[in-house]
């Protein structure tokens, strides 16, 4: 049930995407978004709600912690630590990702364009979704 309300939503992704190539730009022909803090916000929300990152600190920092000595200061330490190179790399691939899409974004048609292979990327990972499935076709698909 999960696997084909999965790929539906892909399929609906992938709609919405496909109708709305170009729809973006407004009357002066500037295309439009949302503010640089808005996306900010999005992302910040996303990577707070990871569970990956959770999973990690737990799995991956225990090791690190040295036993009688003050925990917390080396949590907080190690944490401080992660988060200056986490935001330094990821500051990277957003002014790398920026300068791109800047650069594939200039004319309304490379806009629509890009919106159409995001469509056509969209309906593929849904019938990737269901064409592997989830009875554990994926991981021998994966180990080739």
């Amino acid at each position: 049930m999960l696997r084909y309300g999965g790929a539906a939503y892909l399929v609906l992704l992938g709609i919405r995407a496909w109708r709305e190539a170009g729809a973006e730009e407004d009357p002066d022909g500037e295309v439009t978004g949302g503010s640089n803090w808005a996306a900010y916000g999005r992302g910040l929300v996303v990577q707070l709600l990871n569970p990956k990152v959770a999973v990690f600190f737990l799995a991956y920092f225990p090791q690190f912690i040295r036993g009688g000595q003050d925990v917390p200061l080396q949590v907080v330490l190690l944490g401080a630590i992660y988060i200056m190179i986490a935001m330094s790399v990821d500051t990277c691939y957003v002014l790398l990702a920026s300068w791109l899409a800047d650069r594939l974004a200039r004319t309304a048609r490379a806009r629509r364009r890009r919106a159409r292979i995001s469509a056509l990327t969209y309906f593929a990972l849904a019938a990737a979704a269901l064409a592997i499935g989830g009875d554990g076709n994926a991981a021998r698909a994966t180990a080739g």
